[in-house]
């Protein structure tokens, strides 16, 4: 069998007498993709480096959990590996974790990275067929959860037949094109992100348009945003450091785009054309935005009267922090900032408490994804190595309760057959 566990089952936990244990509390939403359905569990914990990763032939409703595995991406130059993962074909994908980072300079320039003969397309995670695949074949449902992506080209990619994607959870930095690539008009949810440096958010500019495209909806909730500069040229254009549209659509055309509860923020107007730089199709139920604009005079583009603009940095540093302490079993780089989990907010996902400092944590449990306790035990007592014996094949929920029954911690663990 092959244990795939977070860190802190592995702590040897003590406490100082028996818990009573009750039945449940919800856990972190992060990696609940892993909960949500029966399908084939697929585990991916190794370091691929450029190995692309491409499955078009697993079943419908495979979950993958790659919490543990990292790839790298280039579009530039040698070694090249524009796609490292690549999901087609099936339906009701739920892909959890994962790490891609790009090994691409950062003084290379936008034209550089695209127009080159070096150069080229690609994105860090692709949903959909392309290329070879057949273009008829949809791949509908497809959830990727609390993905790490930094330095890549564009960062998901729903191509073709991928109606109802969903991104949520996924942290993406300094990314050099599109953080999400939605050329094809598929509807999709972008839910709990934070997507630190971006040249552009979100493409819908696909070759083809029609009056059912413009009647689709794009849901964007509880998402931070930040625009970043990069060094030109840019697209033919001799500028020397700059960022694209927020929204890269045809003009003022496109998708509606329902957004609650976001945060977008940038310092500089896009180079192209700043009066169309905005949100081009809100949604009428759109509500509770905020727009953090540090550049001069007013914000030249378009926002519907749910959106608030500010000049305050804390606004955007503040809510960054508070996703960073909600999430802290997304993978992270060296660089990364750490979590205070001690200090989360009680927003789109769970708070946790400081798991560094276990004292008066007597309790664990192991809960299956219909609610059923199927360990239950004490760590003082038998520690945690019985804990992931008792553990089935299997996705769960584990839990670490207190003396007085409250839950310190949780989050999702699995267990997959595989190699000893």
């Amino acid at each position: 069998m092959k244990i795939i566990v977070v860190s802190f089952l592995s702590v040897a936990w003590t406490a100082a007498f028996l818990c009573i244990l009750p039945a449940s509390l919800a856990a972190d939403s992060t990696f609940d993709c892993l909960l949500s359905g029966s399908g084939p569990l697929l585990v991916l914990d190794q370091n691929y480096g450029y190995t692309a990763y491409k499955n078009t032939t697993m079943a419908d409703g495979t979950r993958f959990d790659a919490r543990k595995a990292r790839w790298n991406f280039s579009n530039y130059g040698t070694p090249k590996q524009a796609y490292p993962i690549e999901l087609a074909l099936k339906k009701q994908i739920c892909w959890s974790g994962g790490l891609v980072e790009g090994t691409m300079s950062a003084s290379l320039s936008w034209s550089d990275l695209y127009h080159s003969a070096l150069g080229g397309n690609g994105a860090a995670f692709h949903i959909g067929s392309g290329g070879s695949l057949p273009a008829d074949v949809p791949t509908p449902n497809c959830t990727v959860d609390g993905i790490r992506i930094h330095n890549a080209w564009d960062g998901i990619r729903a191509s073709r037949i991928s109606p109802n994607w969903t991104v949520r959870n996924c942290w993406v930095t300094h990314n050099r094109d599109d953080a999400v690539e939605n050329d094809a008009y598929n509807e999709g949810t972008v839910e709990d992100c934070l997507f630190d440096g971006v040249f552009v958010f979100m493409s819908c500019r696909g070759p083809s348009y029609t009056d059912a495209d413009r009647a689709k909806v794009i849901v964007i909730r509880n998402t931070l945003v930040r625009m970043q500069l990069f060094p030109g040229p840019i697209d033919g254009r001799n500028v020397d450091m700059g960022h694209g549209f927020v929204f890269k659509f045809h003009g003022l055309d496109g998708p509606k785009l329902l957004i609650q509860n976001c945060i977008f923020m940038t310092e500089e107007p896009t180079f192209l054309n700043p009066d169309i730089d905005g949100v081009p199709t809100p949604h009428p139920d759109c509500a509770n935005n905020t727009f953090v604009w540090l550049g001069q005079g007013e914000y030249p583009g378009p926002f519907d009267d749910s959106w608030t603009i500010v000049k305050d940095r804390s606004v955007w540093d503040n809510a960054k922090q508070d996703w960073i302490n909600r999430h802290p079993d997304v993978a992270r780089l060296d660089f990364d900032p750490e979590p205070d989990v001690t200090s989360a907010s009680t927003g789109p996902s769970s708070a946790r408490l400081n798991l560094a400092e276990p004292h008066g944590l007597c309790g664990i449990e192991l809960v299956a994804p219909n609610g059923r306790v199927v360990y239950r035990g004490n760590t003082a007592a038998h520690g945690t190595g019985e804990a992931l014996q008792a553990l089935p094949a299997g996705v769960f929920i584990a839990r670490m309760r207190a003396a007085d029954g409250t839950v310190r911690s949780s989050a999702v663990v699995s267990r997959a057959i595989g190699e000893h």
